[in-house]
């Protein structure tokens, strides 16, 4: 019975969690996983925040995210991950149309770290992406969303860039 026990399988970080008995108390070894569920989660303290952000910082954590923020329904999770991106300084030019598509949502704090996180790109931006944000900004504004002021701020930053 145990001889059928592949000892290798045990230690797979996919399926099994590791936990650490310290003097200070049990700690659980984080993936990405387990950081991106700490990061939305409403009870976790400061501290454990940038454990969770190192975590994200240090790993290829950026697809796994993007993902995330397409999935997730509660507009309080969202904004948590959309912070991570400015947060840790991850890439978004080539996902810039995707955090405008975020900053055109109904939510203020939604549209508010989705521009965040355009604000702080700083390498060049393709023309033609520029002018299709252009026109859904300029959609969105027509809509009168909570995020109208804040939009129009957007729409402004792309109109500098196209220039």
């Amino acid at each position: 019975m145990f001889d059928e026990i592949d000892p290798s399988k045990l230690f797979d970080k996919k399926k099994f969690a590791t936990l650490i008995v310290t003097p200070e108390g049990i700690k659980k070894n984080q993936t990405v996983t387990d950081a991106l569920i700490g990061i939305t989660d409403a009870k976790t303290s400061l501290v454990e925040r940038e454990e969770f952000l190192k975590i994200l910082k240090d790993s290829d954590s950026r697809p796994l995210l993007i993902q995330e923020i397409e999935v997730e329904k509660d507009p309080e999770k969202k904004a948590k991950l959309l912070s991570v991106f400015w947060e840790i300084g991850l890439e978004a030019t080539d996902r810039f149309l995707f955090f405008v598509q975020q900053a055109c949502t109904d939510n203020f704090i939604v549209s508010l770290e989705a521009f965040t996180v355009i604000e702080t790109i700083e390498n060049e931006i393709p023309k033609e992406e520029l002018i299709k944000a252009e026109q859904l900004v300029s959609e969105t504004i027509k809509q009168e969303p909570e995020s109208k002021a804040l939009l129009e701020e957007l729409l402004v930053f792309i109109q500098e860039r196209i220039n």
